[in-house]
């Protein structure tokens, strides 16, 4: 959902080495530093013209199978985790709770 100009100011936000957002500047750094601001262009556009999980799964043309409600909110509640955990967020906690939340959903019917 981001605007190309966005993407470009943060891609060399990370190139300069000035921005470590969720924990991985030192991962984006190593990325952005081997584009050049042609290709860092190409790229903005690319990923700015990439489609939503949720617009996805509206899509009823597609041949794929499509996304369940269900993936969709597990999709929300792991990246909401890892904003709120840039650091020391771990995909085995994140899921754990996961599946905390969902017994807890459960035995409330």
């Amino acid at each position: 959902g981001w605007k190309e100009e966005k993407i470009i100011e943060r891609l060399k936000g990370y190139k300069g080495k000035k921005l470590n957002q969720y924990g991985f500047g030192n991962m984006m750094t190593g990325q952005a530093t081997k584009l050049d601001e042609s290709e860092m262009k190409k790229v903005a556009h690319y990923i700015s013209n990439l489609t939503s999980p949720q617009e996805e799964v509206t899509d009823t043309n597609t041949t794929e199978e499509a996304v369940t409600p269900e993936q969709l909110e597990y999709k929300k509640f792991i990246r909401e985790y890892f904003i709120a955990n840039p650091k020391y967020g771990e995909i085995r906690q994140a899921n754990r709770l996961w599946e905390e939340k969902k017994m807890k959903e459960n035995s409330a019917k």
